[in-house]
């Protein structure tokens, strides 16, 4: 793909001729009477570039409603009808419909509370901070509207409000900086929100009648957005739906922020600007609500003569489409030697031998890696790294459950994957499991906090199978997301039952279910009945356990957390990286940098049956995952859509058994035999653990949910440079190296050979070769040292220590 820079020559100036048109929202909906909704008109040209066209487009709404010059529709009656636009000879269409009045009732929650989260009062450098500032507190982004009440009308003994001279209010004054206020001019006297707040407070301040409409949910237009150059802009709008059925255009009530303001910047009312190339989100929230509109800014039009890329399956497709978009080219494919490497590594913990390597690398069959990925999904080696992945996961050995019980369950995974045993059925296994830790395995699953209790077992659920942090709402309701602290009780009230049992002496404890459980909620004091996650209700019947019905749900296709949680775990094995990241923070918030891939990756999980293996076959024979790791001129900046093979360190297990393999010298942990590899040991001695594994990011205490820590460190630099693990791998007498040092038919080229085809699974270049010669000479206690001389270089190599 050499010449590729060459071809890909972006497209002049010259807008393109427009050939679709869309409207949003796309059903327009709005009550008689009211102000209306803002309407956006998008037009796409040849070339797939977007641009807002809403003020030059021609719109009509027919003998229903009428347009205003601000681009609201509204009406006087109720109906249905048609909107129509039309722009460069190009027509759309979006069906109105104009509902009954809606009663116009002053609401504290609806109208009042969403002016301080708009005005930046309740976020976490303000009111909403854990502390709140100078004695006032709000909730954070009002997520907690009976909080806000609370602190505007009660605490402080109620000066904040003046019911007698409700323009004399604190809550009014201070934020119209008509006194000192630490937070400057939130609004100006006279404004749209100074008005309403004042008419409130006209009204005595009362807070909602009960069955005062609450707002279900929220959605901002478009869905997500590209944007072509910097200081180019876009308007969002947003619209919210309530639980009584009525529906409100939020554009001007919600608080519209940027992840990344060096990239899109957004004003108040949601106008976006583009500021540099790069990758963000614009945030829209209110009332603990939240939606968000992934946005993409590229300095240029897309790319002319953009090159053909061999596509080998659906993940192709996906990730391919992603780099168009961005005016990125993917980097060229792998070489047999990094990919031979590479997924042997993946797949079954450790490089390959040098009779493997030259077998794959001396075949000419075009199909060759297929092949291979075939033949080393059938290694029971396979098993092991899976093990050891699931064993950090579900953190085996954690508590007292220790080597006994850690051991016991990462052997049960090991079992269930070499049986192939489909994820599903797994995870509701572990979900109705009880017994004894060191007998079965699978009890280990709620064995990791010092009491079993139902909080922390719905706290580990839904992060570890359905991606979902909901630990916020157990003191209150979520500011971010729509949890609430009813949801996080009635989770955690599945896991009632459930407790720990010290069955026998020396800590042979175990989980079981107890007779009865009850969880209490800490507002009502009163016991909470079982509740699913953005569902129903659950009651558990005398006789039965309800955590069948749970492993039910939660493993359910129709679940629409669990099967994108797991793949996308799936995917960082493999990929490096999450397609949300982190892996357990699914949320608005954080939208996922494919949402077409991470659907499609779900749908091939669910549809396979759940199987590992088939996943595991998919991913393994895109073309993305055998990208080279070597970034060309458009994807070197790229971190987040897979353009090329990301690089990263090594787990420590598969560079302790890669070194033991090339040097033929078993190594020795505490309490295992001699030569027993370190991606078999799911949990190892706490006392005299295993140095390296642990410099290099091995932790066997496993307290938090957490991924391993692969960052550099001077500890591991100094063990590679002096440590005892690499002085004895590379000095040991009777391995390999001694073995060819002896063998009078191996030239000294030959164990040069050996030694980079069995490390680096490729062969040195001749540079390599001169320069591993030139040090071989003298008698052999000089040849052996010069050999040992170039383990320890290769072994400390970028090369070796990472994954590439």
């Amino acid at each position: 793909m050499s010449i590729l820079f060459l071809l890909a020559l972006w497209a002049s100036g010259a807008e393109a001729r427009t050939v679709e048109l869309k409207i949003y929202p796309p059903e327009v909906r709005f009550h008689a009477g009211s102000a209306g909704q803002k309407i956006l008109v998008v037009a796409t040209d040849e070339e797939g570039v977007s641009r807002e066209v809403t003020a030059a487009a021609t719109l009509s709404a027919g003998a229903l409603a009428q347009v205003e010059g601000n681009r609201v529709v509204k009406g006087a009656l109720a109906g249905t009808g048609k909107l129509r636009a039309t722009f460069d000879g190009v027509s759309a269409e979006a069906p109105v419909e104009v509902l009954k009045p809606r009663a116009n009732e002053l609401s504290f929650i609806n109208d009042i509370v969403p002016i301080f989260t708009r005005a930046d009062c309740a976020n976490s450098n303000c009111h909403g901070s854990v502390r709140g500032q100078k004695g006032f507190k709000l909730s954070l982004f009002g997520s907690d509207p009976d909080v806000d009440y609370d602190a505007i009308t009660r605490k402080a003994d109620g000066k904040r409000i003046d019911k007698a001279n409700p323009a004399n209010s604190l809550v009014l004054r201070k934020p119209a900086f008509q006194e000192p206020h630490g937070g400057g001019q939130r609004f100006k006297v006279g404004s749209d929100d100074y008005n309403l707040i004042l008419d409130w407070l006209k009204r005595g301040a009362p807070y909602d009648a009960a069955g005062q409409a609450r707002l279900r949910t929220l959605t901002v237009y478009p869905p997500d957005w590209r944007m072509i150059g910097a200081g180019t802009q876009v308007q969002l709008i947003a619209v919210g739906e309530y639980n009584d059925g009525s529906v409100r255009d939020l554009t001007n009530a919600v608080a519209f922020s940027s992840n990344i303001g060096a990239i899109a910047s957004v004003k108040p009312g949601g106008l976006v600007t583009a500021e540099q190339a790069g990758e963000t989100a614009i945030m829209a929230r209110t009332l603990g609500r939240a939606a968000a509109v992934p946005l993409i800014v590229v300095k240029d039009r897309p790319m002319k003569n953009y090159p053909q890329v061999t596509e080998n399956n659906f993940i192709d497709k996906h990730v391919f489409a992603k780099l168009r978009r961005t005016n990125v080219i993917p980097s060229e494919l792998s070489t047999d030697e990094e990919f031979l490497r590479r997924v042997y590594m993946d797949t079954v913990g450790m490089a390959p031998t040098m009779e493997e390597a030259r077998a794959f690398l001396g075949a000419k069959d075009a199909g060759k890696r297929a092949k291979l990925i075939d033949q080393l999904l059938e290694r029971p080696e396979r098993a092991d790294i899976w093990s050891m992945r699931f064993s950090d996961m579900y953190r085996a050995g954690y508590n007292e459950a220790g080597q006994k019980g850690g051991g016991a369950y990462g052997r049960w995974f090991r079992d269930q994957v070499r049986k192939d045993v489909p994820y599903d059925v797994m995870v509701r296994n572990m979900l109705v499991s009880q017994g004894r830790h060191d007998f079965e395995g699978i009890s280990n699953f709620y064995f990791v906090s010092r009491e079993i209790t139902p909080e922390e077992s719905g706290v580990n659920v839904s992060q570890l199978l359905l991606g979902l942090q909901i630990e916020c709402a157990r003191c209150h309701n979520h500011p971010f997301e729509k949890w609430k602290q009813d949801d996080f009780y009635g989770f955690a009230a599945f896991f009632a039952r459930v407790s720990r049992k010290d069955m026998y002496l020396n800590n042979h404890n175990g989980t079981y279910l107890k007779e009865s459980g009850e969880v209490l909620h800490p507002k009502t004091n009163k016991p909470v009945t079982p509740k699913y996650l953005d569902g129903d209700f659950e009651p558990e019947t005398p006789g039965t356990d309800v955590r069948e019905k749970l492993a039910k749900w939660v493993t359910s296709p129709q679940n629409p957390y669990f099967a994108k949680a797991t793949v996308n775990r799936i995917w960082k094995f493999f990929m490096g990286r999450g397609i949300v990241e982190q892996v357990d923070d699914f949320r608005v918030t954080n939208p996922p940098s494919n949402a077409a891939l991470l659907d499609a990756l779900a749908q091939e999980f669910a549809a396979g049956g759940y199987s590992l293996k088939r996943l595991e076959r998919a991913i393994l024979n895109s073309r993305t995952y055998q990208l080279s790791s070597v970034p060309n001129e458009t994807n070197r900046a790229d971190q987040v859509n897979y353009s090329h093979f990301l690089v990263r360190r090594l787990m420590a297990e598969q560079l302790v058994d890669t070194m033991a393999q090339v040097t033929g010298v078993p190594v020795k942990m505490a309490t295992q035999p001699l030569g027993k590899r370190a991606m078999t040991v799911p949990v190892l001695n706490f006392g005299k653990p295993n140095y390296m594994m642990k410099v290099f990011g091995r932790n066997d205490l496993r307290e938090v949910i957490c991924e391993r820590d692969t960052k550099p460190s001077v500890a591991q630099v100094m063990h590679l440079v002096s440590g005892d693990t690499i002085q004895q791998q590379i000095t040991a007498k009777d391995g390999r190296l001694d073995a060819w040092l002896k063998d009078s038919r191996m030239t000294n080229r030959q164990i040069v050979e050996n030694i980079y085809l069995s490390a680096l699974t490729r062969m040195p270049g001749e540079d390599e070769m001169n320069a591993a010669l030139a040090g071989v000479s003298g008698d052999a206690a000089t040849r052996r040292q010069a050999f040992e001389d170039l383990l320890w270089m290769v072994f400390n190599s970028k090369e070796f220590l990472f994954h590439h």
